[in-house]
């Protein structure tokens, strides 16, 4: 787990770096990650850790079935408005 953390870490491109210059924890960030949810699956059991883990990370991530239909997503996605968005190849 401590490599699927550190790859994860340093995975993410920073298009905007004075942002993260300002908030070096990110903690002004909401991400979103959009995948199977019901089950034990390593991308929403690493979110869920994560967050259990880090409290703080929590109030800044939400999960979102990818299993729902498209329209209902869309709508809960819009409404959250994620900075970022994790995801399966496929689905993106």
């Amino acid at each position: 787990m401590a490599v699927y953390d550190a790859l994860e870490a340093t995975r993410r491109d920073w298009p905007r770096p004075w942002v993260r210059f300002l908030d070096p924890l990110g903690l002004a960030e909401r991400h979103a990650f959009v995948g199977a949810i019901g089950g034990h699956f390593a991308s929403v059991v690493t979110v869920r850790r994560l967050c259990a883990a880090y409290p703080w990370l929590a109030a800044n991530w939400r999960c979102f079935s990818i299993l729902q239909p498209a329209r209902a997503l869309v709508e809960q996605l819009d409404e959250y408005a994620p900075t970022t968005l994790a995801t399966y190849p496929t689905a993106a």
